[in-house]
């Protein structure tokens, strides 16, 4: 997969276009254990629900693509 490749899918899958968990069954991966907002919250307390939703997304893609070695981690 391509840089362009890697990065259009990045985009997709943070604009809905496409469906991180079912890439994750897709591709017969783990999906990786994300601690709630709440048990976040326990240590950050400024985190807002928005924020948190984002770093969700972010880890799982970048678990993801570590997972495929389509990138470092």
């Amino acid at each position: 997969m391509t840089e362009q490749e890697k990065q259009q899918l990045r985009e997709d899958i943070k604009a809905g276009k496409v469906n991180i968990d079912e890439l994750y069954e897709k591709y017969d991966k783990n999906l990786p254990y994300m601690f709630t907002y709440e048990e976040r919250k326990i240590k950050e307390p400024n985190l807002t629900i928005e924020e948190y939703e984002e770093d969700v997304i972010n880890d799982k893609i970048t678990i993801l693509f570590w997972q495929m070695g389509w990138e470092e981690f």
